[in-house]
């Protein structure tokens, strides 16, 4: 086992690179350095390791700046963004910067990278919060073009140049190592499709990093399998930063030791298709609180009738719920109807943020019912509000993606939910709607998709 050294490099704090020296001169092999370039002073997204935002945030180095110091203090060491924020990042510059540091560096340099969790940092960057895992995947297939082509040029829906000339290249073949940063539930995914290791913030996560590795690697058909290319090295790099203290650096200490992580595992209690009845309703609300989040996709009434006093037997579950209208009951006839609900909101078209996992939600029946009570969208209608849905959700619909747990040969499934799932790769998909399929579960190029039922399912979802 390897060992090394993250802390926020901050101008009160040690100089990185008398913290790199150091750390060399003590046998460790890497030193990761993070990046904010700066911290909305609006505090909007709160902190993952819960309550106040300690002040490092805002007061770190550039990290490509740092690093270069350490690199001219030290001669082994190697140097490690942990992690550069891509999103926010113009990737010709970028790459630009990696390439420099690895060859001042002799080839020491490792490019921790992630997307991030501060909505308004990114914001304030022109990155649209609910794209920043496809921007980010673009990004960095966009800066290995530029480190392996002599003309480089990359054409994709965030990242866009036709070919250019940029040297020098980096001195580790064929790049340096890319280590995805998150503890997401499509993290190995994102390891898999354009990662070369995996770095789990342990400060971050409630189980081993290991059992992820474990189960992505799967049956035959795994995600490795699905993109046509071999599974990356079982190398995990288990980041814990540690925070300055005073003027000469203090006592180090594990980062978002405090609270629910943003990244954390959040338990979910699933539901769908109580039509009125008042038995289950109650058993519902009484498992409610065993779960840190309640998803509730849609049909609560019969056929219009019997709304209100399904909400009155649920709306004493304090747990953050999150509702969508079925095609038994309209969204405004699900909003009026949770009134007064402190817990609850409603989602048609729109997303929420719950313990750091966001929630986009549609209901109604998708495509249209033959029955002329039942609220329905057409395919066009639902795709306009599917367009809004951000990467990387949980995705919470009355209706279940075409020819997955949909009325098996029937197929009685949505298109238009069935290419969201495809082009936003949401952590689960939670529907209803099809009786017959209650309890099934199907996969979406590794999204698992779950139709749930009355009966009530817990999962969970990092």
């Amino acid at each position: 086992m390897k060992l090394g050294v993250a802390m926020f490099p901050t101008d009160y704090a040690i100089r990185p690179a008398e913290l790199g020296r150091i750390a060399e001169e003590h046998g460790f092999e890497s030193l990761f350095l993070p990046e904010h370039t700066h911290i909305p002073a609006s505090r909007r997204s709160p902190y993952p390791g819960g309550g106040e935002l300690p002040r490092e945030y805002s007061h770190t180095y550039d990290p490509f700046v740092a690093l270069a110091t350490v690199a001219d203090a030290t001669e082994r060491i190697k140097l490690a963004t942990g992690i550069c924020l891509v999103v926010e990042r113009d990737p010709i510059t970028t790459a630009k910067e990696v390439a420099s540091l690895d060859h001042l560096s002799n080839g020491r340099f490792l490019f921790g990278v992630g997307a991030g969790w501060n909505r308004e940092e990114m914001e304030n960057h022109g990155t649209d919060p609910r794209r920043r895992f496809s921007l980010m995947r673009e990004r960095v297939e966009a800066m290995k073009a530029i480190w392996t082509q002599d003309e480089a040029e990359y054409h994709g829906e965030h990242v866009d140049f036709d070919p250019i000339w940029s040297w020098p290249k980096p001195v580790q073949e064929p790049h340096p190592p890319v280590l995805i940063g998150g503890n997401g539930e499509k993290v190995i995914d994102r390891v898999v499709a354009f990662g070369d290791e995996w770095m789990p913030n342990l400060g971050r996560t409630r189980r081993d990093p290991g059992h992820r590795l474990r189960r992505s690697a799967g049956p035959p058909g795994d995600r490795a399998a699905r993109r046509d290319r071999p599974p990356p090295p079982g190398l995990v790099r288990a980041a814990r930063a540690a925070r300055p203290g005073g003027p000469q650096g203090g006592e180090a200490r594990p980062d978002g030791a405090r609270g629910r992580s943003r990244l954390g595992a959040v338990r979910l209690l699933a539901f769908s298709d109580v039509h009125r009845d008042r038995r289950q309703a109650k058993r519902l609300a009484e498992m409610a609180a065993n779960a840190d989040a309640v998803i509730a996709a849609g049909d609560f009434a019969s056929v219009h009738r019997g709304l209100g006093e399904i909400i009155d037997m649920l709306v004493v579950i304090e747990t953050p719920t999150v509702l969508v209208p079925g095609n038994n009951e309209t969204d405004d006839a699900l909003r009026e109807a949770c009134r007064g609900w402190k817990a609850a909101t409603v989602l048609h078209g729109e997303s929420t943020e719950i313990g750091g996992v966001e929630f986009f939600g549609l209901g109604g029946g998708i495509p249209t019912t033959p029955w002329p009570w039942s609220f329905d969208l057409t395919e066009e209608e639902a795709a306009g509000k599917l367009a809004s849905c951000p990467d990387d959700c949980v995705l919470v619909v009355h209706s279940p993606p075409k020819g997955h747990v949909d009325g098996g040969a029937r197929e009685l499934g949505s298109e238009s939910v069935l290419r969201a799932v495809e082009e936003r790769h949401p952590r689960v998909v939670v529907c209803g709607h099809i009786h017959e399929s209650a309890g099934e579960e199907s996969a979406v190029d590794g999204t698992r998709v779950l139709n749930v039922g009355p009966q009530g399912t817990f999962l969970e979802v990092g």
